[in-house]
C-alpha cells in the first residue's frame, strides 16, 4: 500500500503540473490571441494610412491638373485682353482721325463760306 501511495502522490504531483502547463499554454495562447488581434489592429492602422497617402497623392495629382489649367486659361485671358488693348487703341487712333478730318471739314466749311460771302460781296460791287 505504500507503493500506492507513493504512485497516488506521483500522479498527484504529475497531474498538477500537468493542470500548471494547462494553465501557462492558456495563458500564452491568450496572449498570442491578444498580440494576433494587436497585428491585425497595425495592418488595418497601416492600411489606412496607406489609402490616406493614396487619396492625398491623387487629390494632390487633381490639384496640380487644375493649377496647370488655370495657368493655360490665364495665359488665354492676358492675350484676349491684350489683343482688346490693341483694338482700343486702334479704335482711339482711328477716332483722334477721324476727328482731325471732321475739323479740317469744318475749317474747309468755314473758309468756304468765308470765300462766298467776300465773293458775294465782290459781285454786289459790280452791280452798282
Amino acid at each position: 500500500t505504500e507503493s500506492i501511495s507513493l504512485v497516488q502522490q506521483q500522479f498527484d504531483v504529475i497531474y498538477d503540473l500537468a493542470q500548471t502547463v494547462r494553465s501557462q499554454e492558456l495563458v500564452v495562447k491568450n496572449a498570442m490571441d491578444e498580440q494576433n488581434e494587436g497585428n491585425k489592429q497595425v495592418l488595418e492602422a497601416m492600411k489606412s494610412i496607406n489609402d490616406s497617402t493614396t487619396s492625398v497623392r491623387d487629390s494632390s495629382t487633381e490639384m496640380l491638373e487644375g493649377a496647370d489649367q488655370v495657368v493655360k486659361e490665364m495665359e488665354v485671358l492676358a492675350e484676349v485682353t491684350r489683343r482688346i488693348t490693341d483694338s482700343m487703341q486702334a479704335m482711339s487712333h482711328s477716332i483722334e482721325g477721324i476727328t482731325k478730318s471732321v475739323r479740317e471739314v469744318q475749317n474747309s466749311s468755314d473758309q468756304n463760306q468765308s470765300d462766298t460771302e467776300n465773293l458775294a460781296q465782290k459781285i454786289d460791287t459790280f452791280k452798282l
